[in-house]
């Protein structure tokens, strides 16, 4: 696996996307939607109305998409996990004192949470942080406070770096599993907009590419079926393929391991066999 800048990465794809042709309108609101039978029209806060034949929900785990096409309100508490976290700069020194090799630092349940601690290491930062289910949000500051100065104290973590004012966020883990309206009239929904992300490690980039992937597929015949090249079916028949597709291809990665992790939590420190299985399944998406 690889550790990347969450920001350059999204650039990187912004580019791509103009390189192959992609008109891209920053800072922008959409405000409405209108499903038509032959086009999908989106209302921006500044009054422009833009118009396709397919529209793509990949607007994060609050979808604007999602809620205007009426395919989910919101998701509930249960589907969430919630955030802490910060990436600080790294030198050279510090990452091979505090992380070796590039060692991951994790810590399950810390702090009896339903969530884990990290700690990730890239090139030239690290990711530090904390994720919790939404129930235990009210500790959140509390045990991001205890992990960073845990960290501090075992020389896992620089003593100087500026771990004040971490960003929040909230990630859908695994919550496309439970939820059936990815497909609306012309309308398909993508990543955290449809609940594309780790159920066990809240992992959202590989999801989301996906997902991305599959429904560019589906898509593409959708957009032939409005031509009449697909033997007779229609635009929304190849579109609703994307809902098994996805699943056949993404969904045991979504999934939480299929085993009482609880009854295995302690075996991860006395059996290095099933302390490599379960970190397969945690970074990987393997079952157990």
């Amino acid at each position: 696996g690889h550790v990347v800048l969450r920001g350059k990465f999204d650039a990187a794809l912004v580019q791509e996307a103009r390189r192959a042709g992609a008109k891209t309108i920053l800072g922008r609101e959409v405000v409405a939607l209108a499903m038509g039978e032959r086009q999908a029209v989106a209302v921006l806060a500044d009054g422009r109305r833009l118009v396709g034949r397919i529209l793509i929900g990949a607007d994060g785990v609050h979808s604007t998409v999602a809620r205007a096409a009426g395919l989910r309100p919101r998701w509930s508490d249960g589907q969430l996990v919630v955030t802490l976290s910060k990436t600080v700069s790294l030198t050279a020194r510090q990452r091979a004192a505090c992380f070796g090799t590039g060692s991951i630092h994790v810590s399950l349940g810390f702090g009896g949470a339903s969530g884990y601690a990290w700690a990730f290491p890239g090139a030239r930062h690290a990711n530090i942080g904390i994720g919790v289910r939404a129930r235990d949000a009210g500790r959140l500051k509390e045990l991001y406070a205890a992990w960073v100065e845990g960290l501090r104290a075992k020389g896992m973590l620089p003593k100087k770096a500026n771990l004040s004012d971490p960003e929040g966020a909230a990630v859908p883990a695994g919550a496309a599993v439970e939820f059936e309206n990815h497909v609306g009239k012309r309308t398909v929904l993508i990543g955290d907009a449809g609940g594309f992300a780790s159920a066990a490690s809240g992992e959202g980039i590989y999801p989301a590419v996906a997902s991305a992937e599959i429904a560019a597929a589906c898509i593409l015949k959708a957009l032939a079926a409005d031509h009449g090249k697909t033997g007779g079916t229609t635009c929304q028949d190849e579109l609703l393929e994307f809902r098994s597709r996805w699943r056949e291809r993404i969904a045991p990665h979504l999934q939480m391991p299929n085993v009482n992790v609880t009854f295995l939590l302690p075996l991860i420190f006395t059996n290095q066999e099933i302390c490599d299985r379960f970190a397969r399944a945690f970074l990987f998406g393997e079952n157990l």
